[in-house]
């Protein structure tokens, strides 16, 4: 609490196992600040405030105080640490193991990142009228008086949210577990590594060139005034999801944490300097379990 300066219970309630008597416990929580909502993730089985039964992901609705249940059948992935949720421009991503009941395509590459997003239903204005008037009343007085009321009718709105669950596109999953999402910033701003066991990734949009085909319909002078149509070929840009794998077999243990380090550009207008600022580019610090050390990998 901002004005007392003290720890007090979440307004939402708390998390639990099947039995109430057994706490849960939340591994990870992501604030979307644009939606208002509060995504929750951990080793729970119930929402003591609805008592409402859920499966280790669920939203809180800051606005309208209200929980809603994220665990979804078909697109299903159990994490294996709280490094597995992150909020992008994208959607909420999470990664893990996938379970038998998902839609998700190689089972040969179990380890895959789903995507969440929430977007604001219409507001519905419900209209609360006046009550009857009772029988013993006259109708046409009863009319009037209405009639000549200066009350508005009451109208209330609930901003609620709808959350569509899919695959991240362009990732086709991993054969080892996934420990780690982490947002680029920068250069990289858009950009999402990946870390996992032996595994090292980036993603984003690219800009890629694709062809295409016009048609145009060309019509006969002769009095049939028949038409025939002709095609040509062009070319327009597009954005792709695409996946690195900038691991290459070179890193090879558990990697549970991505933090990005930008370089220091040095003022002044020397040739040399900016010469040296290209090379030097990004570095992401990579903490791997296996090695137990800080590696370093150089984007130019």
């Amino acid at each position: 609490d901002q004005d007392s300066g003290h720890l007090v219970a979440h307004p939402g309630g708390g998390l639990t196992m099947k039995n109430v008597t057994e706490d849960g416990v939340g591994t990870a929580i992501q604030l979307d600040k644009e939606n208002g909502v509060l995504y929750v993730m951990g080793a729970f089985e119930r929402l003591t405030a609805v008592n409402q039964a859920c499966l280790g992901l669920a939203a809180y609705e800051i606005n309208t105080g209200s929980w809603t249940c994220l665990a979804d059948p078909a697109h299903s992935v159990v994490p294996t640490g709280g490094g597995n949720m992150l909020l992008t421009p994208y959607g909420l991503l999470v990664a893990g193991k996938t379970t038998e009941n998902t839609t998700w395509p190689d089972s040969s590459r179990p380890y895959t990142i789903a995507v969440l997003k929430a977007t604001v239903k219409k507001k519905v204005y419900v209209e609360e009228t006046t009550p009857l008037e009772s029988e013993g009343d006259d109708n046409d007085d009863a009319s009037l008086r209405h009639m000549n009321s200066t009350e508005t009718p009451e109208k209330r709105a609930e901003a609620d949210h709808e959350f569509i669950w899919s695959w991240l596109p362009g990732f086709d999953g991993h054969d080892e577990p996934i420990h780690t999402l982490s947002n680029g910033f920068g250069d990289y701003v858009g950009t999402v590594f990946i870390g996992g066991d032996n595994f090292i990734a980036k993603w984003s949009y690219k800009t890629v060139t694709v062809k295409c085909t016009t048609s145009t319909d060309t019509k006969h002078t002769s009095s049939s005034k028949s038409y025939e149509s002709s095609s040509s070929s062009c070319t327009q840009k597009t954005f792709m999801p695409v996946t690195v794998d900038l691991s290459q077999d070179a890193v090879q243990g558990a990697v549970m944490a991505i933090s990005q380090l930008d370089p220091i550009v040095p003022k002044g207008n020397d040739k040399e300097v900016s010469r040296s600022n290209k090379v030097i580019g990004y570095t992401i610090v990579v903490y791997c379990v296996a090695l137990g050390a800080v590696i370093g990998m150089f984007f130019a």
